[in-house]
């Protein structure tokens, strides 16, 4: 009996930070993806010997590496910013939290989680994040990723005060890419140094895709957003534009990566199982996205978090066949 209260207890401790950090979910899979882009193109581009087992190190490490990083800044995001404080809320984004429906239950708007425990376990976190970046991935690396966490600083910020806060999210689950390019380097005992003409349009690739995913899975909060004045491109282009400005990002998004795999010398793997499916994949995104049902965006979002795990693996196959 003592045992079952006591687990039970733990449990009411441990659910509510676990899931302030969305491990509860496939998001922060997003956050990893452009890391494993870009150790594949360099080791691809480079063409570095590090085998399968220095491969899944180097996965596995980035890996790590980025789920601390997005867990610590979606604590900060959702439930931690408080510069604009409403008369009668203690919080800014438990106020957000609260006028959309979807997040009414998470720990800090439903109350199963203090603003100071919520405080203190970002920067554990945090600590954490940084900790593994440095030991696992570099100095060099890691001194590369501070622009990105400043970014995820600032990111709550945009959504009072841009109309567009999806142009401060793409850059920031972007930047990864050159974070995964230099650990690829030092890994293999090279001097870490960039590839413009690779990194380039590899990070634009993933950053105008985060604004396509991002603009659908903000189509579910659309009245919440409006009502706590927090904005969004979905309220922005509304039901006539949308669906011309998402297949434009698409495109964009392809041909980016496209110019990436070309000057990287990839080979027809990338090209038809990766680009040629995603490609593929989008008239049936289409078809299932409705505007007028904000459901339908969130389902987009999760099918592209998908979507991203397979293009992921395509693109980790062709560094390791090399």
């Amino acid at each position: 009996m003592r045992t079952t209260s006591s687990n039970n207890k733990f449990a009411a401790a441990i659910l509510p930070l676990w899931q302030l950090s969305r491990f509860d979910t496939r998001e922060s899979w997003l956050a990893c993806y452009p890391a494993m882009w870009g150790l594949s193109l360099a080791t691809k581009h480079y063409d570095l010997n590090i085998g399968g087992t220095g491969l899944a190190a180097l996965v596995a490490s980035n890996w790590l590496c980025m789920t601390l990083i997005h867990s610590a800044f979606c604590t900060w995001n959702t439930h931690m910013l408080k510069s604009f404080v409403q008369p009668h809320h203690t919080s800014t984004v438990r106020l957000i939290d609260k006028c959309a429906a979807r997040t009414a239950t998470r720990p800090l708007p439903s109350g199963r989680c203090s603003p100071a425990k919520a405080h203190t376990w970002f920067y554990v976190q945090l600590f954490l994040a940084n900790t593994a970046m440095y030991t696992l991935l570099g100095p060099a690396t890691h001194l590369t990723m501070l622009p990105c966490l400043a970014l995820s600083f600032f990111y709550p910020l945009s959504k009072r005060y841009i109309q567009w806060p999806q142009f401060v999210l793409a850059p920031t689950v972007g930047w990864p890419v050159f974070a995964g390019w230099l650990s690829a380097q030092a890994h293999a005992g090279l001097r870490e140094k960039m590839e413009p003409s690779i990194c380039g349009p590899l990070f634009a690739s993933y950053a105008v895709w985060t604004i396509y995913y991002d603009t659908c899975y903000g189509l579910q909060d659309i009245a919440g957003d409006k009502e706590s004045g927090v904005g969004s491109l979905a309220q922005f282009l509304g039901v006539k534009y949308i669906k011309s400005f998402l297949l434009g990002l698409n495109v964009i998004a392809l041909s980016f990566l496209g110019l990436a795999a070309e000057r990287a010398r990839c080979s027809l793997l990338l090209w038809t199982l990766g680009i040629g499916f995603w490609a593929l994949s989008v008239p049936f995104q289409f078809r299932g996205l409705d505007p007028t049902v904000p459901g339908s965006g969130g389902k987009i979002f999760k099918f592209n978090i998908t979507l991203g795990m397979y293009v992921t693996v395509v693109i980790l196959a062709e560094a390791w066949i090399g």
